[in-house]
C-alpha cells in the first residue's frame, strides 16, 4: 500500500486501486502495522497514511485464518507476515493486491493483483 500512498505505482496500477479503494478497503492487520510504523518523508504524506487507516477496515486474525497460515507457511516457505496477509485475503475472500508477485502467485485460492505489472494489460 505504500506504493500506492506515495503514487509510485505505474499509472494503470494506481487507477486500478483509485477503482478498487473507491468502495471499501480491508486490509489485514499486519499491513496497518506496516503502515503505522512507516516513516513517511513529509507530513502531507503522513497525514494520507492516517487517513488511509483511519477509514480501512482493519482485520484481525481468527483461528481458521491461522490455520490457513499455516498450511501457507508450510507449503510455501513464506515469511510469517506475508502468510498471514496471503491466508487473511483467502479466509475472507479478498482480492490481495501487492507487488510481491514471487510469493503470492505461487499460492493456490489466492485471488491476487500486482498493480506494478498492468502496464502489460
Amino acid at each position: 500500500m505504500v506504493k500506492y500512498l506515495n503514487e509510485t505505482y505505474p499509472q494503470p496500477g494506481i487507477a486500478y486501486l483509485d477503482k478498487a479503494l473507491s468502495t471499501k478497503c480491508v486490509i489485514s492487520f499486519i499491513t496497518e502495522i506496516g503502515l503505522q510504523v512507516w516513516q513517511p518523508s513529509g507530513s502531507r504524506d503522513a497525514q494520507v497514511y492516517r487517513d488511509f487507516i483511519t477509514s480501512a477496515v482493519i482485520l484481525g486474525i481468527d483461528e481458521k485464518t491461522i490455520k490457513e497460515t499455516i498450511r501457507i507457511r508450510k507449503k510455501h516457505k513464506l515469511k510469517i507476515p506475508d502468510a498471514i496477509i496471503a491466508a487473511t485475503a483467502i479466509m475472507n475472500e479478498l482480492i490481495l493486491i501487492s507487488d510481491n508477485e514471487k510469493d503470492f502467485n505461487k499460492i493456490h485460492g489466492l485471488d491476487f493483483a500486482n498493480p506494478s505489472s498492468m502496464l502489460r494489460l
